[in-house]
């Protein structure tokens, strides 16, 4: 069969992790990636995967120009935008038998003005053009959100879908009455993984960029601090971003600024090496998870970790995780006490094994149709 896929494709090891997941699990399909030709790399890795490249290029006066025109009809915009993509994806409606939307935090309300939604608009086409064609939500989360009208135009488009499968009960609560919503732990979960021996002196970090409001900074400079005592330990630091386009990279670069040496640091840049970037990762001893997917991969590889939660998303799947142990919030992290930090790393607890058992579950409907 011939599935239209569509995910976050910013060269994010989160998401395109869900790209290697889906592609490995049904090698006898063909899936069709809405992304840019920075993504051709996957298909040389994937045989059974091939881009849809935007072939309009949406200018900045053109945008420039729906902006200015919805404050007069904003109703238009909408209409404006699905034309954007059928001119960007001018075959993307020709000869699918599904369509496949995997992703996590895909479902965030960006403005109050709904009809700005990018997202919701082209749901709304795809309904439109393709409306008897079986859809697919995999691996997803819902919100934040600012208002219940967000909610009940997405309960518009998943009653419309075959299978919608949540990656935590939070989300699937909302929409539950909707019999095709469900949940499942994350797919990433459910990844075949080889336990690699550890580096018993190795600390790696997953970071984040400032965000919520917090002194840049002041993160950045508390990070050293704790990056310092460890290297004052003897160990050696990782520094590992995920996504250049979030700004990982920029992050790690000036936390190292404000270290007194970065000898036994060495930074991990993820562009597109799946596999180059899971051999050093799996080796780590211990990894502080900024990252929602480096909790969950710390947890694969039998790590042991302390979560720095950055969202609602990564304290809803820790609690269907039944994780026991410490984790520090964002907005706190500026003032965490680094030697009780230390000191915590090796008491947090977890077991997963029956979350990963159930992660397979995310692809129990696609499975019907593909397998």
């Amino acid at each position: 069969m011939k599935i239209l896929l569509k995910l976050y494709p910013k060269i994010n090891l989160g998401d395109d992790l869900f790209l290697k997941i889906i592609c490995e699990r049904y090698p006898n399909h063909v899936f069709y990636l809405l992304a840019g030709e920075d993504y051709n790399v996957f298909c040389d890795l994937f045989p059974n995967l091939r881009l849809i490249s935007p072939k309009f290029e949406d200018t900045i006066s053109n945008k420039i120009f729906r902006r200015i025109g919805l404050r007069i009809f904003p109703s238009l915009f909408k209409k404006e935008l699905q034309l954007v993509y059928k001119k960007q994806y001018d075959n993307f409606q020709i000869g699918f038998d599904a369509f496949v939307s995997i992703g996590g935090s895909i479902f965030m309300q960006s403005t109050d003005k709904l009809l700005l939604d990018s997202e919701i608009a082209f749901y709304d086409l795809l309904n439109e053009i393709l409306p008897d064609m079986p859809k697919y939500f995999i691996g997803c989360n819902f919100g934040p959100y600012s208002n219940n009208d967000y909610v009940e135009l997405y309960k518009t488009i998943f009653k419309k879908a075959n299978d919608v499968c949540f990656r935590e009960e939070y989300s699937a609560n909302i929409f539950k009455d909707i019999p095709t919503v469900r949940w499942a732990p994350d797919v990433v979960l459910g990844m075949p993984v080889k336990q690699m021996e550890k580096d018993i002196n190795s600390v790696g970090f997953s970071i984040v960029k400032a965000r919520g409001g917090i002194n840049e900074a002041d993160y950045h400079v508390k990070y050293a601090e704790l990056i310092s005592r460890y290297l004052d330990m003897g160990k050696d630091v990782y520094l590992f971003s995920f996504c250049k386009s979030e700004g990982d990279e920029a992050a790690i670069n000036s936390i190292i600024s404000y270290l007194k040496t970065d000898m036994r640091v060495t930074k991990v840049f993820y562009r597109g090496d799946i596999d180059e970037f899971l051999a050093v990762y799996s080796k780590m001893n211990i990894l502080y998870c900024g990252r929602f997917h480096a909790m969950i991969l710390s947890m694969l590889f039998q790590q042991k970790i302390y979560p720095v939660v950055y969202s609602k998303k990564m304290m809803n799947v820790l609690i269907d995780l039944k994780y026991e142990g410490k984790e520090i919030h964002l907005d706190q992290f500026i003032n965490m006490d680094v030697d009780q930090i230390i000191e915590d790393v090796d008491h947090n607890n977890y077991d997963i094994l029956q979350e990963q058992a159930a992660a397979k579950f995310q692809f129990k409907a696609l499975d019907n149709l593909l397998k």
